[in-house]
């Protein structure tokens, strides 16, 4: 007694099952203090739908990572994006390092 997935396939299971194409980048925002660098960043993890209400001035390094879907024709991909929030000028001059996997600036 054969069922009608077997019927037509050779009694193989077929699946729509496409591998996705995982592309990961790094993105360093940097500028003089107090522009909004933390603001863009956070209102793109969001989806643009929250905007900061209170300033809080960064004070070291800070990861967002964020997946974004690539639409490109029958490709099936992401992209991975690591966004370093650097503090401002000001506030980047005196971070040296920020713990052992972190980063180290020149002096």
């Amino acid at each position: 007694m054969s069922s009608k997935a077997d019927e037509g396939s050779g009694g193989l299971m077929q699946t729509n099952f496409r591998p996705t194409l995982m592309v990961r980048c790094k993105v360093v925002v940097v500028g003089d203090a107090c522009v909004g660098k933390t603001a863009i960043a956070q209102m793109f993890e969001s989806n643009l739908q929250h905007y900061p209400s209170k300033y809080n001035m960064t004070t070291s390094v800070e990861l967002i990572v964020k997946r974004v879907p690539i639409q490109k024709e029958e490709a099936h991909a992401m992209a991975e994006l690591y966004l370093f929030d650097c503090p401002g000028q000001s506030i980047f001059n005196q971070v040296s390092t920020k713990g052992p996997s972190g980063f180290a600036w020149p002096s």
